[in-house]
């Protein structure tokens, strides 16, 4: 049997899936829980509370997964013009898997509104463990069919002003969505050597901020769908 972790900032990112375990347990010689154990773990919004509750958790008990899930937003390929709108690599509602993640305002803002990071500022080495060019990989993904891979952004601020995110595409090239946990999430698993993976399901386009654009709910009707598939379908 397989002791799963898994990690998500808010209850209402997978209560869809509280709610099929839920379901499940009350099913005789479920094959599911035959399959695998449960702990979940709500961390709170942010890098602090996740690096805290992550490390706590696998301090105390030991696990053979951890699975980092939420809703994330994607960055433009392309930023809109007066001419032409903003092009996403990926859509609204569409499921996506983490294979790499990087701090992206962890440093400091100079006189000219440039940022530097800490790796530039030279505080942290680009290839000091558990980093790799300034970047956390997931070398050992779920790779499922079908379902795209990301690389991610992690923040404290999410972004909402086009020359902010102008910004950042100018500077992280590579990245292609943002969230508020991911790269705390990966820091530690690679540092306490723990199988891990973080899927996210996309909420809104990094944009100028507008909620009313964005689709919270369609976003976690399918990451908790795809969630239920992957135990069920045992890809973990």
């Amino acid at each position: 049997m397989k002791k799963i972790l898994v990690v998500s900032a808010t209850v209402f990112e997978i209560q869809p899936f509280l709610d099929f375990l839920k379901n499940e347990m009350a099913v005789r010689k479920s094959p599911l829980f035959a399959q695998y154990a449960f702990d979940i773990l709500i961390t709170g919004v942010g890098m602090v509370n996740t690096a805290m509750k992550v490390t706590k958790a696998l301090a105390v008990d030991n696990f053979d997964f951890a699975l980092n899930v939420g809703i994330a937003g994607v960055f433009p390929q392309k930023m809109a013009t007066p001419r032409t709108p903003a092009k996403y690599i990926f859509e609204l509602g569409q499921v996506v898997e983490v294979v790499s993640e990087r701090y992206g305002d962890l440093g400091v803002e100079e006189a000219t509104g440039a940022f530097t990071d800490m790796f530039e500022l030279g505080l942290m080495e680009a290839n000091e463990m558990p980093f790799f060019d300034g970047k956390l990989l997931n070398n050992k993904p779920l790779s499922i069919p079908k379902m795209p891979i990301a690389d991610g952004l992690t923040v404290q601020k999410v972004h909402g002003y086009p020359l902010s995110i102008r910004g950042v595409l100018q500077k992280y090239k590579d990245v292609q969505i943002e969230t508020m946990e991911g790269a705390a999430f990966f820091q530690v698993c690679l540092s306490e050597g723990i199988a891990f993976a973080q899927i996210r399901a996309i909420s809104n386009y990094v944009e100028a901020r507008n909620r009313e654009n964005w689709q919270i709910k369609e976003a976690i009707e399918q990451l908790n769908k795809t969630l239920v598939k992957l135990f069920v379908d045992h890809k973990i």
